[in-house]
């Protein structure tokens, strides 16, 4: 992994995250893709095992520095879910697209499920009730897993300034 090259793509993703995204936003709960999370997925499947929670780890802390989620809740949700795409991904054929949307699916929803328990534990209730903020967390992962194969695709163009496992090996 080329961790300064991350940085910067961190930055970026982070930038077209809190410019872009909003504007693009559906429907009255305003679903919108989480772009830090289609990179820490693409890092997931493609990076060095060792280094993929660190980098799901730093991308997570940089959502909690950029939302109202209690800090570490997204720093722990993405390193957990890096971790585990990282050891099951030998289970599956990455070179599909099908693969890379359905494990963004279930990360995103599975990672945005366990910030809602890590907030509902710290306050004690939640706003808005469950099963309408739990439709629109479904939702927004659909979005998110849709973009993921165009996500995976650019990232893979450029892997070898990251770092990234290409079919041949790393770069």
């Amino acid at each position: 992994m080329r961790w300064f090259n991350f940085g910067i793509l961190v930055f970026v993703a982070l930038l077209l995250q809190l410019a872009v995204v909003d504007s693009i936003a559906l429907g009255p709960q305003r679903i919108r893709p989480d772009l830090l999370l289609l990179v820490a997925v693409v890092i997931a499947l493609n990076g060095p095992e060792e280094q993929a929670p660190t980098a799901g780890w730093i991308l997570g802390l940089c959502k909690d520095l950029t939302s109202e989620a209690t800090l570490g809740s997204y720093a722990i949700g993405f390193g957990l879910t890096v971790w585990m795409i990282v050891k099951i991904r030998d289970l599956f054929l990455l070179d599909r697209a099908l693969t890379t949307i359905i494990l963004t699916l279930i990360g995103a929803f599975g990672l945005e499920q366990l910030v809602l328990l890590i907030n509902y534990l710290k306050s004690g209730s939640i706003v808005g009730g469950y099963a309408t903020i739990t439709g629109a967390i479904f939702f927004s992962a659909a979005f998110t897993a849709g973009l993921a194969p165009y996500a995976r695709w650019l990232m893979l163009k450029m892997a070898r300034l990251f770092g990234l496992r290409t079919r041949r090996g790393y770069n």
